[in-house]
């Protein structure tokens, strides 16, 4: 789902470059299109969670462990 997001935020990117090591900074992406792509994929998840939690995530990997852990039961 991250990585859907993602490419629908920045169509031109290459998917093959969306690693878990890359961070979406790398990946070209400007502050507005990382809200945009977290709100994306809280929402399509159905997570209720204060968006600042994702914040501090270095790099996709990690953003991905932190979407994992607030996805409802």
């Amino acid at each position: 789902m991250l990585k859907e997001q993602l490419l629908a935020v920045l169509p031109d990117l290459d998917p093959a470059s969306v690693v878990p090591s890359a961070s979406m900074r790398s990946l070209g992406a400007d502050s507005m299109d990382r809200m945009d792509v977290v709100v994306g994929t809280v929402e399509a998840l159905g997570i209720d969670a204060a968006l600042h939690r994702f914040g501090d995530a270095a790099n996709l990997g990690e953003l991905t462990d932190l979407i994992l852990e607030a996805v409802p039961a």
